[in-house]
């Protein structure tokens, strides 16, 4: 069966028309490459016409049988690195003040499928701009200063340009620090997406197993994990199920590898561009760094803040203090 030579998307996803259409194309392959037809053979623009309809219609079946695949069925297109169906629902927070949605999958996951994911089951409109933030998962202390300009620089920057924000998804760290700054502003529509190991995860018992329920996230109830909470004031949360999940010691940064990939998705076959935002961090958020320029994205540094922000700031200024953002 020939192939078409067609514009646009229909040419790039390299979809395969009938033998009717193939019959009249504006354009057929052979094996000399491109021939237009000749009005000898009974081409008319008409025929080019229908062509070109046929494969519009093609292109808006394969859409519409993807969004329904992915608004139908959602979760249980995935599944867990067991093989098992992927753990859904949603997480309820402070007395059910605060709703994220949650989903367990595994490290192998295609990042296409998860953005389809993301678009057409969590129904995320895709962003102008994905802002990733990195840097120190544990306690950080930022002085007055740094916090507000992090603060309204990050609100400022989510608000006016139709942003995603991705971070760890933790209640700790630069990823608290997204999530308070997102609920002082009052951006409750921005998505912010946290993408955590699952096997370093408070309370991942009560999430295991459950396909739609509600989960009310008690993290002050006896017996409680005191470690690896999720953040309440993140909207998604992706856990990634890794081979050695069931080990907190190694479950960090088993998340990574998907979550770079599904950057780079959103970054290369998608468009997006996605800007790289560093505050502190260690020898982990310097590898995170390297593979973003390598990427192309910007990197936004908070020089003052510390560890990697700061060594980097001081690099790029021959030695010297960043002195800022």
């Amino acid at each position: 069966m020939p192939y078409i030579d067609l514009p646009g998307s229909a040419m790039k996803r390299g979809f395969r028309l009938s033998r009717a259409a193939a019959n009249r194309p504006y354009r057929e392959w052979t094996d000399e490459g491109p021939q237009q037809p000749s009005m000898d053979a009974g081409y008319s623009p008409v025929d080019d016409k229908r062509a070109k309809r046929e494969a519009a219609i093609v292109v808006q079946r394969w859409y519409r049988r993807q969004l329904l695949k992915f608004a139908t069925f959602g979760p249980v297109i995935f599944t867990r690195r067991d093989g098992k169906l992927a753990d859904f629902g949603s997480l309820s927070f402070l007395g059910g003040t605060r709703i994220a949605y949650y989903i367990r999958i595994s490290d192998t996951t295609s990042s296409a499928m998860l953005s389809h994911f993301l678009e057409k089951y969590w129904r995320l409109p895709r962003p102008d701009v994905l802002i990733s933030v990195t840097g120190s998962a544990a306690s950080l202390q930022l002085t007055s200063q740094l916090q507000r300009v992090f603060d309204r620089g990050l609100a400022s920057a989510a608000a006016m340009t139709n942003a995603w924000i991705f971070t760890g998804g933790t209640d700790s760290g630069v990823m608290k620090l997204v999530g308070e700054a997102m609920h002082k502003y009052g951006l409750v529509d921005v998505p912010v997406v946290g993408v955590a190991p699952w096997g370093a995860i408070a309370g991942r018992k009560e999430l295991s197993d459950k396909k739609g329920q509600t989960i009310e996230v008690m993290y002050g109830k006896t017996g409680m994990d005191t470690v690896g909470r999720l953040n309440p004031y993140h909207t998604h949360q992706i856990l990634v199920d890794a081979p050695d999940g069931g080990s907190e010691a190694t479950a960090w940064g088993s998340e990574i590898g998907l979550r770079s990939r599904l950057e780079r998705t959103y970054a290369i076959s998608k468009g997006v561009p996605v800007v790289q935002l560093v505050i502190q961090g260690g020898l982990g958020t310097l590898d995170t760094c390297i593979a973003s320029a390598e990427l192309g994205s910007p990197l936004l540094i908070l020089a003052d803040s510390g560890g990697a922000a700061t060594a980097i700031a001081q690099f790029c200024t021959g030695g010297e203090s960043g002195g800022g953002v």
